[in-house]
């Protein structure tokens, strides 16, 4: 029995299961720690080659909500009944779907507030009736489509653009902020309690914001600095006191401990100088998963002592061939070639199932 590694965007722990869905593939995948197992579904109400369907997920009650990226729909996944079901997104003017819909959300007061990255608003689900609509939070004035966001204090939605204005969001009293920083331009935002951070990859430094007083404060990057002249650091993420800055491409992640003052390197093989081509970041407590696009693979850091191994997930090859097998339609397009072999296969074997009259 052949098991393959993947990489994973929209992923979520529950007790002993992963739920996630792999970059390059429209399956739904529940793996089991405990029993080193998966089960595969098929989401068939998207397109079978696209990349990046999902990109984050979130639970509430016995539900997974998988939030669309290039996705057309929002998924919700009963972890009991395994039934899918999916929610149109609502269509806008400005939502540019080549490059993403949303990059996140959160869950409050029984609704999902799903957040834009190039669609020109907020989405709110309400997860009981699951009546939607699309808040207007002027969008327009961050300058340019495409930001970064952050929870703070599990209710404030904070939109960073890359032309360096801030914009907040309030989901208790559905308040308003918008601060100019136009001397900076952010990539990537995170943030812990009242302090946020972003990086400025021109300035090569992490940029420190302080919501109540509105004072920034700058974090050079030292010698650490030559790293973001070959590669863009778009992704950061605060975790247990430590900020992870990730590389798009093959470059080491730079790690910030907050109360030391310390950086430090993390490299796939620092040897040979391999490094890290960052595509989803996903974080479970102290753990960190990435999923690298190059080498199509997830890897788990610890933000203690920066450990680190290949995280693998047991996929079944044999069992993904005959579920899509069974499907009643499998897509058929000229670059399947492009695919994992295992794609082609399938295509192969329906239509031979079609020409001897199976299904």
């Amino acid at each position: 029995m052949q098991y393959n590694n993947c990489y994973v965007s929209a992923w979520i722990k529950s007790e002993t299961k992963i739920y996630f869905i792999p970059i390059n593939l429209n399956f739904l995948i529940i793996y089991d720690e405990q029993k080193n197992k998966t089960n595969t579904f098929v989401i068939e109400k998207e397109n079978f080659y696209q990349n990046n369907l999902y990109s984050k997920c979130l639970k509430y009650k016995d539900k997974i909500i998988f939030i669309p990226a290039h996705a057309k729909h929002f998924l919700f996944f009963d972890i009991n009944t395994h039934e899918m079901e999916y929610i149109n997104i609502p269509k806008s003017k400005r939502e540019h779907p080549e490059y993403g819909y949303f990059s996140g959300g959160i869950i409050k007061n029984d609704s999902l507030y799903a957040v834009g990255y190039m669609y020109p608003g907020i989405v709110k689900i309400d997860l009981i009736s699951q009546a939607i609509m699309v808040i207007d939070i002027n969008t327009q004035k961050i300058k340019q489509l495409g930001y970064s966001f952050a929870v703070c204090n599990n209710r404030d939605i904070v939109l960073a653009s890359k032309k360096g204005t801030m914009l907040e969001f309030c989901i208790d009293d559905s308040c308003v902020q918008i601060t100019d920083y136009s001397k900076f331009c952010f990539n990537g935002i995170t943030g812990y309690k009242e302090i946020l951070w972003t990086i400025d990859n021109g300035k090569k430094c992490i940029i420190e914001c302080d919501r109540k007083t509105k004072n920034t404060s700058i974090i050079y990057l030292q010698e650490y600095a030559l790293y973001l002249e070959s590669a863009t650091y778009g992704f950061i993420e605060y975790v247990e006191g430590v900020l992870f800055l990730f590389p798009n491409k093959n470059a080491p992640i730079i790690t910030y401990n907050i109360s030391e003052k310390k950086f430090s390197l993390i490299w796939v093989n620092i040897f040979d100088k391999i490094g890290f081509s960052v595509i989803a970041v996903n974080v479970d407590k102290e753990k960190v998963y990435v999923a690298d696009y190059d080498k199509k693979m997830t890897y788990q850091i610890n933000s203690k002592d920066y450990s680190m191994y290949e995280y693998e997930i047991p996929m079944n090859k044999m069992k993904i061939i005959n579920t899509l097998a069974n499907m009643e339609k499998v897509p058929m397009r000229e670059d399947f070639i492009k695919l994992e072999e295992f794609i082609v296969y399938v295509v192969n074997l329906k239509i031979e199932r079609q020409k001897n009259g199976k299904r």
